[in-house]
């Protein structure tokens, strides 16, 4: 799949924008090399956008904190895990934001969080073969500063990401959604044990996890959503319970695939979906039932993509 027929359908900007016993691990699997893509991005990409004036994106020069709001809103994106490419949306904008390459393989589960404590995202995976977390603070390029193992072999497990205590630093955790039981953990390290265990809804329906600061107090709470029905269920605090918010979109159909993050900037996450089928977003920031307060087009609808949501580093220019 050519990267021009991806880009084709995103909207680029024309404005200005500037680049209880743990046994022994055997080590850890060989990563996947970068995206035989990854040098070619920003010639595909000028290509595709021959018309803007502006130059082109450069995928080395976007790591620019200094950028960065105080809070500044999520966004969303998507991955194409064959090119393994990632599109982010400019949320000031509505373009795209940024492009970034994210490693990956057959086998492996796309994880993203603030590993690093400074309010932004960066990306990982998880490696279910060899239960290995692979985790970049910076630039996907290299080589991940953090690996792990964690979580079993070869099984359903959802893998998720949160910060679980508070801190400023994401953890990582599973969903078993056999058994409806979420496994949290808060270090980043090996042995790998779950500090936090818990059941959480209905087991087995088919319902996906997703995780956000749900009241603002800067830890994140989990939830579940039902494809089916579009409903949220979520819960801010990090053991077994009843949900505490429930909410359902309306007017969207089954199928959705689950986001959250911060729309408006105010500290507390809000929800949302993505509809392949027409490659739309919806998202809401009150936790209570109701139509969806933003909605658009992004991406194209026939190629699949992976949505993923939070706060990435865009290029200068970007957050006005």
């Amino acid at each position: 799949m050519s990267l021009k027929d991806i880009f084709k359908a995103f909207p680029f900007s024309k404005g200005k924008t500037k680049d209880k016993a743990v046994p022994s691990e055997p080590p850890p699997p060989e990563i996947p090399p970068p995206s035989p893509y990854a040098e070619l991005l920003e010639a595909e990409m000028a290509a595709s956008i021959s018309a803007a004036p502006q130059a082109p994106l450069r995928i080395r020069d976007v790591f620019l904190l200094d950028n960065l709001t105080a809070k500044p809103k999520s966004t969303v994106g998507l991955l194409f895990q064959n090119p393994g490419v990632a599109v982010i949306r400019d949320p000031y904008r509505g373009s795209v934001g940024r492009l970034l390459p994210w490693r990956l393989d057959g086998v492996s589960f796309a994880l993203y969080g603030d590993w690093l404590g400074v309010g932004v995202e960066s990306i990982g995976f998880f490696h279910r073969p060899s239960r290995y977390f692979f985790l970049w603070r910076s630039d996907s390029i290299g080589e991940p500063e953090i690996q792990f193992p964690f979580g079993p072999h070869d099984s359903n497990w959802i893998p998720l990401a949160g910060d679980w205590d508070g801190d400023g630093l994401d953890g990582v955790g599973f969903y078993d959604p056999d058994r409806s039981v979420f496994m949290l953990r808060n270090q980043l390290t090996a042995p790998a044990l779950p500090e936090l265990e818990f059941a959480f809804g209905s087991q087995g329906k088919g319902w996906l996890p997703v995780a956000g600061d749900w009241d603002g107090d800067g830890v994140d709470g989990i939830g579940l959503f039902d494809p089916a029905t579009a409903t949220f269920y979520l819960r801010d605090t990090l053991s077994e319970g009843p949900f505490q918010h429930k909410l359902r979109l309306d007017r969207i159909g089954p199928g959705c695939r689950p986001i959250a993050g911060d729309w408006n900037g105010d500290g507390v996450d809000g929800v949302g979906c993505y509809d392949g089928s027409s490659g739309t977003f919806y998202l809401r920031n009150a936790l209570n039932d109701g139509e969806p307060e933003e909605f658009f087009k992004f991406g194209p609808h026939e190629i699949p993509g992976m949505p993923f949501s939070g706060r990435w580093v865009l290029p200068e220019g970007s957050h006005k």
